[in-house]
């Protein structure tokens, strides 16, 4: 950025084009001096395939000119001189000032367009359905997560209808819109991918799809929900390690991995073939961690005290059911789990 300068000199910015009159590649040698000669003056200056740009002083940079000029003119060479001049009293670095500030409009007016898939956070993410919440509404159950700071919202329900799910859906969707975070956490539904379509259709703001390697293929998903739609998947962490080696992983957005400990609310998760609940070291989520390429929310009975060492191992959040939606208090639950995470 520009910044004024000590001495508040003329401080001038000048894009100059000095050429012998004439066409055709005949003529570069003799730009080539005019170049040399603005090269030489020690003066800051780029050189483009148009222009030149100079700056310094008035008297310096018009000095640079003259000489750049006169090489070609005191050889009695018919020269043309196009001078544009940015004078700014008081500033220095203006030539680089310039392109800095417009490059940073630039990326601003560029994540004004970003999709959710650009800017996912699923460092708090709630995955919630009628069976979790105690008779609560789901939407009430959202919305205090919300306000704690949770920043991914997930919907399922193995008990709901489709419709009730679109229904449960729309209901979160508005606790987010209410919170004025449309666009800022993502709502999706897990497994359905039919209801993730039919909830788009009725105009619902639903993000996208999370299933596991068993469900619909996320190449499938990507195809029909196109590429701004958010798509997680879940499998195994062993499973996983291979997967992320062999799979188009820029299919994927994140990967959900868990249970870190045995939990009531998805029992059939992480089973031997003995029956035992296998669940997740915090060794194997750092190896994953190290070799997925896209971001990692572990859950499964995840609890508070769990949290600092989760974070160490470089996942990017974790995910939760009962915790906050089988709390006395949703809001109180959930403002823990998201401070510790932060903190952690």
């Amino acid at each position: 950025m520009s910044e004024p300068a000590t001495n508040a000199g003329m401080n001038t910015l000048v894009a100059v084009a000095i050429a012998p009159c004439g066409t055709g590649d005949e003529l570069s040698a003799e730009v080539a001096e005019v170049v040399r000669v603005i090269r030489e003056s020690g003066l800051p200056n780029r050189t483009t395939s148009m222009f030149t740009e100079i700056e310094g002083d008035w008297d310096e940079v018009m000095q640079v000119v003259r000489d750049a000029t006169f090489v070609l003119a005191n050889k009695g060479i018919r020269t043309e001189v196009v001078l544009k001049a940015d004078i700014r009293p008081g500033f220095t670095d203006t030539m680089t000032g310039k392109l800095e500030r417009m490059e940073a409009q630039i990326k601003k007016q560029e994540g004004s367009t970003m999709s959710i898939r650009d800017n996912l956070d699923i460092s708090a993410y709630l995955v919630l359905g009628p069976e979790n919440t105690l008779g609560r509404p789901v939407g009430d159950v959202v919305a205090q997560a919300l306000d704690a700071g949770f920043t991914c919202i997930q919907v399922r329900s193995k008990v709901a209808s489709a419709r009730e799910i679109i229904a449960l859906t729309g209901d979160a969707a508005q606790a987010i819109a209410q919170a004025g975070k449309t666009g800022q956490v993502a709502l999706l539904i897990d497994d359905r991918l039919d209801c993730v379509l039919a909830a788009r259709e009725q105009g619902i703001a639903v993000d996208g799809v999370h299933v596991g390697q068993s469900d619909i293929p996320v190449e499938v998903c990507r195809k029909l929900l196109g590429p701004d739609a958010i798509v997680g998947l879940s499998a195994r962490c062993e499973e996983m390690l291979e997967y992320v080696k062999t799979a188009d992983m820029s299919l994927v957005d994140y990967l959900g991995i868990g249970p870190l400990h045995e939990t009531e609310t998805k029992r059939d998760c992480g089973r031997a073939a003995d029956g035992s609940i296998i669940t997740k070291s915090f060794e194997d989520l750092a190896a994953l961690h190290a070799a997925s390429p896209v971001p990692i929310v572990v859950g499964g009975g995840v609890k508070t005290a769990d949290l600092p060492q989760l974070k160490a191992t470089g996942v990017d959040g974790f995910f939760v059911v009962s915790a906050v939606c089988s709390a006395d208090d949703p809001y109180a639950a959930a403002k823990e789990l998201v401070d510790t995470w932060q903190q952690a």
